[in-house]
């Protein structure tokens, strides 16, 4: 066979089962040129087949070498080199083909000339799987992160050609050099530093690879002389850089804005672009405020027309204006709820109804009042809304009859008002809810106590002591401690009635005995915290959610991708903080406890395998708790934890697709042993 495959171009081998050909004459059968007569070999026994076969084959003496060169390998299965698939078919390639003899009609292909700024590679005709893995080697440019001291490299990629372009201005006016594009448009960008010095950056774009715009060539060495690129600052770049700063102090004036330009950048910009500047930072803070009052009556009918059950209210009042002899509407309170916030209000929380406001600090200023309800996971659940000129007593009693009436309350007596000791609003309670409990805020209380000069952290304690008393012995023991430590707080203590600010006197109805009432201060500032975020795509549309007004409000993210918790500090001044794995005692104590009950306490058969356990969980809390859960209901026994121990994987702190596996076989370990009728609760 290995000889006729180097002679004839086509092999056939035919096994004849029905011994077709043993009754065909000889000249009928056509056979290569060259081939040797066909050999009949007698079929096998019966016990071997079912039926006897004849078989096409090479002459003996050919059958034999073959049979002697496998004789000397150890595999019995038939093998040569030239059927190595490392080596390739270039021989048989060579032997058999004629390369003059274009099978195909391919058309010759001509030579292709590249443009200038073309990607200098040699893998430009890549496979769809190719093209993926080659993307991965280009570096991306993450402009939250670089672009305020941009670098370039050549194979950088960036989204799109104005995203280089403002990295080039920055590098402008960080390095102070001036830059020039020879080339710019939206194909390709060529960049030189002057005229005769090395410095130099092409780019262009590469839809086709990496799907966005690479840096093609650059050259980074600066031989010129420095200059001060001002025109380079614009008032645009001002307004992104210096953002935050508008938004902590939006009373900035020109000269400390001035200051803190020179201060980043070592230079100053005309006093026109820090006005402009200004201006278009403070029309970004608080938008178009004219436009949007214009679109409120728009949003109230949509509102009531899409969700029906909501209320929407809003009245004016007619305000003569000097500059003409008409009169003109002017905004006067707005009213609005949400029929689903209702809905689930009334259903399933308690009667229990915080009332705040919180001051408007805008253009046309004004007093936000919101209507707090307290769900079951004690959270605040949102009621209804108000917007008011300033708080006083009938703005309060305007809000509360809405309220009322949008919640279809008649018998007021079972339901708690919560809110703090403005006069204005212990009026207008006592007159729209006349039999409702009335609680105060006990850190209002405070604030009153220490305005009318009782200060001191003795005293402050000595309030939330007797505010948290839950029997009267224990409120009159507190109040007598407050005796001693100040007789004239005393008495200013006891001039407030008990049944408004202390859990012993608090009605047991609504089932809540809250003491604070701060909830409209989540409008002002806010604490978040986002665990375990997996993509950076996802970080980035849930920030989108939160305003960065610059009050004080925290988001705590948690990762375990170190490029994710880098991408979430976008601003000056985030914190990355790396967590550390538990120690091997505070581990040790940690599954002790879960099992044992104890910080120390452990058999001796068990602590050689729960030190190799432990090493396994690699400091993870999680894992080792999940751990501890399981042996807990296991027997404890040597065996039983050595199975256990077995099952899991090893942790590597440098490695994070490690720490994944490991989690990955505990969790699944914990999982399987659940019973059946609980395993389609995590599904």
């Amino acid at each position: 066979m290995i000889n006729a495959s180097k002679s004839e171009k086509t092999l056939v081998l035919f096994v004849d089962h029905t011994n077709f050909l043993k009754g065909l004459r000889e000249d009928v059968i056509v056979r290569p040129r060259n081939a040797p007569s066909p050999v009949e070999r007698s079929a096998p026994s019966a016990a071997e087949a079912s039926t006897s076969s004849t078989v096409l084959v090479a002459e003996k003496e050919t059958m034999q070498n073959i049979q002697s060169d496998d004789s000397d390998s150890d595999d019995f299965e038939f093998y040569d080199s030239d059927f190595d698939a490392e080596d390739g078919d270039d021989d048989i390639f060579a032997d058999n083909v004629d390369k003059s003899v274009n099978d195909n009609n391919d058309k010759e292909l001509c030579d292709e000339h590249e443009d200038e700024d073309a990607l200098e590679d040699d893998d430009l005709n890549l496979r769809e799987e190719d093209r993926k893995h080659l993307k991965k080697k280009f570096t991306a440019f993450n402009p939250e992160i670089d672009m305020d001291n941009p670098s370039f490299k050549r194979g950088m990629k960036f989204s799109g050609v104005d995203e280089l372009r403002k990295a080039l201005t920055t590098y402008s006016i960080r390095n102070r050099v001036k830059i020039k594009k020879l080339k710019n448009d939206k194909r390709r960008i060529q960049a030189v530093c002057a005229p005769g010095y090395p410095w130099m950056l092409k780019a262009s774009n590469d839809k086709r690879r990496t799907g966005g715009f690479v840096i093609t060539a650059y050259e980074g060495t600066h031989k010129c002389e420095g200059s001060f690129p001002v025109k380079s600052i614009t008032s645009k770049i001002l307004t992104e850089k210096f953002m935050h700063e508008f938004r902590d102090n939006q009373k900035l004036d020109l000269k400390s804005f001035a200051a803190k330009v020179l201060r980043e950048y070592k230079m100053c910009p005309e006093r026109w672009k820090l006005s402009r500047a200004r201006k278009d930072a403070l029309l970004q803070i608080h938008g178009d405020e004219e436009g949007q009052f214009r679109l409120l009556m728009d949003y109230g009918q949509e509102l009531r027309r899409s969700n029906l059950g909501s209320k929407f209210f809003l009245t004016t009042n007619s305000v003569n204006d000097p500059q003409s002899p008409d009169y003109k509407e002017h905004l006067a309170t707005v009213y609005w709820s949400y029929d689903a916030c209702k809905r689930g209000f009334l259903a399933g929380c308690r009667p229990f109804i915080c009332i705040d406001g919180c001051h408007i600090k805008t253009k046309y200023k004004g007093v936000l009042l919101t209507a707090v309800g307290i769900d079951p996971n004690d959270c605040i659940y949102p009621v209804a809304f108000g917007l008011a000129e300033v708080k006083c007593t009938s703005s309060w009693e305007w809000f509360l009859t809405n309220l009322r009436d949008d919640l279809n309350i008649s018998n007021t007596s079972p339901w708690t008002i919560m809110s703090d000791k403005q006069k204005g609003l212990i009026n207008a309670v006592q007159k729209v809810f006349p039999d409702a409990e009335h609680r105060f805020c006990v850190r209002h209380i405070i604030q009153n106590f220490q305005r009318a000069g009782h200060r001191g952290e003795t005293l402050k304690n000595d309030i939330w002591a007797i505010a948290r008393s839950t029997s009267v012995p224990k409120w009159h023991r507190s109040m007598e401690k407050l005796k001693v430590d100040s007789e004239t707080a005393y008495a200013w203590i006891e001039e407030l009635a008990p049944n408004t600010w202390v859990k012993a006197f608090f009605s047991d109805f609504p089932k809540c005995d809250m003491l604070l009432n701060n909830h409209s201060e989540v409008f002002n500032r806010y604490l978040i915290v986002i665990d375990d975020v997996w993509r950076e795509q996802d970080w980035k549309l849930v920030k989108t959610a939160f305003p960065q007004n610059h009050n004080g409000s925290r988001i705590i993210a948690t990762t375990r991708i170190t490029n994710i918790a880098k991408s979430c500090c976008s601003i000056s001044g985030d914190q990355l903080y790396e967590m550390a794995p538990l120690s091997d005692v505070d581990s040790r104590r940690l599954l002790y406890k879960r099992i044992f009950f104890s910080d120390n306490t452990c058999p001796p058969q068990l602590e050689m395998v729960s030190a190799t356990i432990l090493k396994k969980c690699g400091g993870l809390p999680l894992a080792i708790i999940t751990i501890a859960s399981f042996l807990a209901n296991k027997p404890q026994t040597k065996d039983e934890w050595e199975r256990l121990q077995e099952s899991i994987g090893s942790y590597s702190t440098h490695e994070n697709d490690d720490s994944f596996k490991v989690m990955r076989d505990i969790l699944l370990l914990s999982y399987w042993d659940l019973p059946q009728r609980l395993k389609t609760c995590l599904l």
